[in-house]
């Protein structure tokens, strides 16, 4: 039942974050994670809302735990990189 939450959670992130509202985004990412914290898309997404946020240091954590989950992803590597990570 609590899997179930996790979809809905990350898809409802995705589109806080697309809509600008980077708080709402990380809240919702957050949440996801105490569900299930072995997702790829909630450590990448809440990695995109700290970023977008400007906690930088976060965002990074955020994204290097991505690429625990998704080493070879383009996108998480150039997060990274971007972050001086």
């Amino acid at each position: 039942p609590e899997q179930e939450r996790v979809a809905p959670l990350i898809a409802f992130g995705d589109l806080l974050l697309s809509q600008g509202d980077a708080e709402g985004a990380r809240d919702a990412y957050r949440r996801s994670l105490v569900y299930d914290p072995f997702l790829f898309d909630s450590h990448f997404g809440l990695g995109a809302a700290y970023e977008e946020l400007g906690n930088e240091k976060a965002a990074l954590q955020a994204y290097e735990e991505a690429a625990r989950f998704d080493p070879n992803n383009v996108e998480v590597a150039e997060a990274i990189d971007r972050l001086g990570g």
